[in-house]
């Protein structure tokens, strides 16, 4: 696996441990957020769209962890509200996006046919990484002096 782009953010570590774990969580989510939410609309315009079921499975989330570890996730796929029914397996789900990873990263159908992957994903990761590796440490800075004097 390839190793992204790297911040140097040591002060910053320090600044949120001193902020204490709910105010550090709460930097970290709207900071991040922001990037979730740019990231999950370039998915959705890079998406095919075929009934729309794969480009309204496209979610984002912000998770933090019991050991207070906060994650940023773009996902493909699973229940659609109002979707397509699709039968798999012999069950009929409503609207399973079950075929996200087929169109990002290719397949080869029975007949051998080798269909390419559309990468959809990680194009939109591509085109909000240079932006949010420039640009992150100040905003959480600006986020963390924020929280300091509210």
């Amino acid at each position: 696996m390839t190793q992204g782009p790297t911040v140097d953010a040591s002060g910053l570590i320090r600044a949120l441990r001193e902020l204490g774990a709910k105010r550090a969580k709460k930097v970290l989510r709207k900071v991040s957020s922001k990037y979730t939410k740019r990231i999950r609309a370039a998915a959705i315009r890079n998406a095919p769209e075929k009934t729309g079921d794969l480009r309204r499975g496209i979610r984002s989330k912000i998770k933090t962890s019991r050991e207070g570890h906060t994650r940023a996730l773009v996902t493909a796929g699973g229940a659609v509200p109002g979707g397509q029914k699709v039968n798999r397996g012999g069950k009929s789900r409503e609207g399973d996006t079950f075929y996200a990873s087929f169109q990002e990263y290719g397949f080869t159908d029975r007949g051998g046919k080798k269909h390419e992957g559309i990468n959809f994903l990680a194009d939109a990761l591509a085109s909000v990484e240079q932006d949010f590796t420039n640009n992150i440490v100040s905003e959480l800075d600006a986020e963390i002096k924020a929280q300091k004097d509210s």
